[in-house]
């Protein structure tokens, strides 16, 4: 199965380890083989996770071809297609009506390789991590009018043009599904899926993601509802596993100290170690100090009680909290 990586590799790395279990298993009467053909990443330190989550797949499954990375999706158009300042569904419209070009730049090959047209590989999965600020709470909020709406038009009008049979988005919970279903229930069915780490047993971590999966109507059969199948996946797994926060907490204390060193450093600060060592925090103050009276009797009593609590160190105050992740000194404002 021939598989287009618009994302940093990590579902690649995931199928590598289904390809080999699958193969190893011999249950099926012929061998499982997913291949990566290309990706489309702006950020050049993004592009090199890419090549070394390629390079690792290849460990696993003895497949060493490199795919084709490419820089900017909306670069699959000529420059001057849309407007980006236009609203939502101006542009929508513009792109939509734009010519695809049919080779783009691949930081691979240092050469113009083809995306689209007979030299250009067919593809039968896309995995795409489409940017999400316009659509996070801890980004800009801006919904479809925000400017990276645009790379969703681009990536709906690509795979429209090429009719790929299945695409897989994965999103912030708040993006826009209006957005989705105007871009591209034309030519797709749209299933979402609203992900929790604790559904892969993870109870200890909070992180929720939507993934959206995208079959193409005029040649995809669905043969059984992936949201029920889902459900049923994930209840089995939270039956037999759910972390808690202490799970997480495994670093040594010379881990900690590594860590907050380098972030005192970065900042120019010194590193002030939090006198209760059993509570693993230290901290590169900034702004201003909080009351080292703050780590006292209340919060280590409770700590003792439940080891799952862990305290948030804010530049005014501090609160208790069930936290979600372990602190470090990255954490602290």
């Amino acid at each position: 199965m021939p598989l287009l990586q618009p994302a940093l590799g990590h579902a690649e790395m995931g199928q590598a380890v289904i390809q080999k279990t699958i193969n190893s298993s011999k249950k099926l009467d012929r061998m499982v083989e997913f291949t990566s053909i290309r990706a489309h990443e702006t950020n050049k330190g993004c592009r090199q996770l890419i090549a070394d989550h390629v390079r690792w797949c290849g460990t696993v499954t003895n497949d060493h071809s490199q795919p084709c990375v490419h820089g900017d999706l909306t670069q699959i158009m000529p420059s001057n297609s849309f407007d980006p300042e236009s609203g939502f569904e101006a542009k929508a419209a513009q792109i939509n009506q734009a010519k695809l070009r049919t080779t783009q730049y691949c930081f691979t090959h240092d050469h113009q390789c083809p995306i689209f047209g007979k030299r250009a590989r067919e593809v039968d999965l896309d995995v795409s991590g489409l940017p999400c600020p316009d659509f996070s709470r801890a980004g800009v909020e801006r919904g479809k009018e925000g400017p990276t709406a645009m790379l969703f038009c681009s990536h709906a009008k690509f795979h429209a043009a090429w009719q790929t049979p299945m695409l897989i988005i994965e999103n912030a919970p708040d993006l826009d599904l209006g957005m989705i279903t105007y871009l591209y229930s034309k030519h797709y069915r749209i299933r979402c899926l609203r992900v929790m780490p604790a559904h892969q047993g993870h109870a200890g971590v909070a992180r929720e993601r939507v993934y959206l999966i995208l079959t193409l109507k005029k040649s995809v059969v669905e043969i059984a509802n992936p949201e029920n199948m889902y459900k049923k996946v994930s209840d089995f797994i939270m039956s037999w596993v759910c972390t808690e926060p202490k799970d997480y907490m495994v670093s040594t204390t010379a881990e900690y100290y590594r860590e907050a060193s380098k972030t005192a450093r970065t900042r120019g600060m010194p590193l002030r170690p939090v006198s209760n060592t059993d509570l693993k925090v230290y901290s590169p103050i900034r702004r201003q100090r909080f009351q080292e009276d703050a780590l006292d009797s209340p919060y280590s009593m409770r700590y003792l009680l439940n080891q799952n609590l862990f305290m948030k160190l804010g530049a005014r105050f501090c609160i208790f909290a069930q936290a979600v992740l372990a602190l470090l000194a990255g954490n602290i404002a």
